[in-house]
Protein backbone atom coordinates (compact mmCIF):
# COMPACT_ATOMS: atom_id res chain seq x y z
CA UNK A 1 0.00 0.00 0.00
CA UNK A 2 0.62 3.54 -0.52
CA UNK A 3 2.68 5.47 2.40
CA UNK A 4 0.78 8.39 3.24
CA UNK A 5 2.34 11.20 3.81
CA UNK A 6 0.14 14.00 4.44
CA UNK A 7 -2.18 12.71 6.82
CA UNK A 8 -1.75 15.57 9.28
CA UNK A 9 -4.83 16.91 7.10
CA UNK A 10 -7.18 14.82 8.83
CA UNK A 11 -6.59 15.83 12.50
CA UNK A 12 -6.43 19.34 11.71
CA UNK A 13 -9.94 18.76 9.86
CA UNK A 14 -11.13 16.76 12.62
CA UNK A 15 -10.33 19.71 15.15
CA UNK A 16 -11.61 22.50 13.25
CA UNK A 17 -14.69 20.35 13.52
CA UNK A 18 -14.72 19.88 16.91
CA UNK A 19 -14.07 23.74 17.64
CA UNK A 20 -16.71 24.84 15.53
CA UNK A 21 -19.62 22.62 16.72
CA UNK A 22 -18.13 22.76 20.38
CA UNK A 23 -17.97 27.01 20.34
CA UNK A 24 -21.34 26.80 18.46
CA UNK A 25 -22.84 24.54 20.94
CA UNK A 26 -21.85 27.02 23.93
CA UNK A 27 -22.82 30.24 22.23
CA UNK A 28 -26.08 29.04 21.80
CA UNK A 29 -26.49 27.59 25.01
CA UNK A 30 -24.00 29.93 27.17
CA UNK A 31 -22.08 27.86 28.53
CA UNK A 32 -18.04 28.47 27.94
CA UNK A 33 -16.57 28.50 24.73
CA UNK A 34 -13.05 26.90 24.70
CA UNK A 35 -11.06 30.32 24.32
CA UNK A 36 -12.86 31.31 27.42
CA UNK A 37 -11.73 27.78 29.44
CA UNK A 38 -8.50 28.87 28.05
CA UNK A 39 -8.13 31.86 28.84
CA UNK A 40 -9.60 31.43 32.29
CA UNK A 41 -6.86 28.84 32.69
CA UNK A 42 -4.06 30.72 31.88
CA UNK A 43 -4.64 33.70 34.19
CA UNK A 44 -6.11 31.64 37.38
CA UNK A 45 -3.16 31.06 39.92
CA UNK A 46 -4.17 27.34 40.50
CA UNK A 47 -4.50 26.36 36.88
CA UNK A 48 -1.83 28.69 35.02
CA UNK A 49 1.06 26.50 35.05
CA UNK A 50 -0.63 23.47 33.85
CA UNK A 51 -2.11 25.89 31.23
CA UNK A 52 0.93 27.13 29.98
CA UNK A 53 2.76 23.40 29.83
CA UNK A 54 0.02 22.29 27.64
CA UNK A 55 0.03 25.29 25.45
CA UNK A 56 3.97 24.98 25.00
CA UNK A 57 3.59 20.98 24.82
CA UNK A 58 1.21 21.53 22.15
CA UNK A 59 3.32 24.48 20.29
CA UNK A 60 6.28 21.87 20.56
CA UNK A 61 4.42 19.30 18.75
CA UNK A 62 3.21 21.23 16.13
CA UNK A 63 6.74 22.81 15.07
CA UNK A 64 9.35 20.31 15.88
CA UNK A 65 11.63 18.89 13.95
CA UNK A 66 11.20 16.05 10.83
CA UNK A 67 13.98 13.84 12.46
CA UNK A 68 11.70 13.70 15.53
CA UNK A 69 8.40 12.41 13.24
CA UNK A 70 9.13 8.63 14.77
CA UNK A 71 7.68 10.20 18.13
CA UNK A 72 4.13 11.67 16.79
CA UNK A 73 1.80 9.20 17.41
CA UNK A 74 0.06 10.15 14.61
CA UNK A 75 2.37 9.56 12.27
CA UNK A 76 3.62 6.04 13.99
CA UNK A 77 -0.24 4.68 13.92
CA UNK A 78 -1.21 5.64 10.34
CA UNK A 79 2.91 4.85 9.12
CA UNK A 80 2.14 1.56 10.19
CA UNK A 81 -1.32 0.63 9.23
CA UNK A 82 -0.55 1.81 5.70
CA UNK A 83 2.80 -0.86 5.48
Amino acid sequence: MKKIEKHGILGWFATAVVVIAYDYWAMSSRHQTMSTAFKNGLFRKTTSVPTFVGWAVLTWHLFHPPSLRKTDLFSIILDRKNN
